[in-house]
């Protein structure tokens, strides 16, 4: 166990999930569960003593109370937004596929979308349309709480039952894409499958944060957008947005480890301030 003291630990602290990523080396490994877990943090980091641990997230303070009562490594709280944009120009550097200034989509319980070079970062905009919202809908309407029930509903929808699309409206468009552009969510009224309700909410929630973080790609004149946060690891949200960015011309990136962002920027913001200090 000797070895455990050199694993720095970083932990995203967020309204639904806790993301952690142990550090060892320069190696990183992933793991995460429920916010409602949280008290328990202790028993899933599984560690002796960690070198340093560090913490950003709504839920830091509290990682920070729990965490005191076990272990002595030495704890800091990063701030959550520069933390999630350090993660991932840290992921973008080990990836050859990506420019190094691009457009960052944080979808988590809500969004933040951010302007990232390979020197700085700012948020640009954002929305209260994410995650939450797709859960929350989700119950509201279906009355189903968890996000992996509502995606396999999704996939077996057809949210085109339900959105009123531009072929709808102008049947005799000649662009296939056009046809297939969403003139407006849940645009068409009456009696709907619960799987094409399913596939209504993701639609929305995913289409309202494309378009957005492609008006800042256009903006700040950057041809890629990238990305993250813990929806993008299934894979009817990959393939929905890459769907929306053919449409709208402007293609969509997924960020590697996109839920972790925020748990490494952590580790290596902590570490930045432990080395000025």
């Amino acid at each position: 166990m000797e070895g455990l003291w050199h694993v720095k630990i970083g932990i995203d602290a967020g309204g639904s999930l806790v993301k952690v990523v142990a550090l060892e080396q320069g190696v990183p490994t992933f793991s995460s569960f429920s916010s409602s877990e949280l008290p328990l943090l202790h028993q899933h980091l599984d560690l002796a003593q960690p070198e340093a641990i560090y913490a950003t997230g709504c839920g830091a303070k509290l990682v920070s109370k729990i965490l005191d009562e076990h272990f002595i490594s030495k704890m800091i709280i990063t701030p959550e937004m520069t933390s999630f944009c350090a993660g991932a120009r840290y992921f973008v550097k080990e990836d050859q596929r990506f420019d190094q200034s691009f457009v960052l989509v944080s979808l988590g319980t809500g969004t933040s979308i951010f302007y990232v070079t390979p020197d700085q970062s700012q948020r640009v905009t954002g929305t209260a349309v994410g995650g939450g919202t797709l859960l929350g809908l989700g119950e509201l309407m279906l009355g189903v709480k968890e996000f992996d029930i509502l995606a396999k509903m999704a996939r077996a929808g057809n949210r085109s039952h339900l959105d009123l699309m531009v072929g709808d409206l102008y049947p005799d468009v000649d662009s296939p894409l056009l046809r297939e552009m969403t003139a407006a969510n849940f645009g068409k009224l009456g009696e709907h499958a619960p799987e094409d309700i399913a596939s209504a909410i993701f639609q929305l929630v995913l289409e309202t944060n494309a378009l957005l973080a492609i008006q800042a790609a256009k903006t700040y004149n950057v041809k890629q957008i990238i990305m993250a946060g813990s929806p993008i690891s299934e894979p009817l949200v990959q393939e929905r947005l890459r769907i929306i960015g053919t449409l709208l011309q402007f293609p969509i990136s997924f960020l590697p480890h996109a839920p972790y962002s925020g748990a490494m920027g952590s580790i290596i913001i902590g570490e930045n301030a432990l080395h000025c200090e």
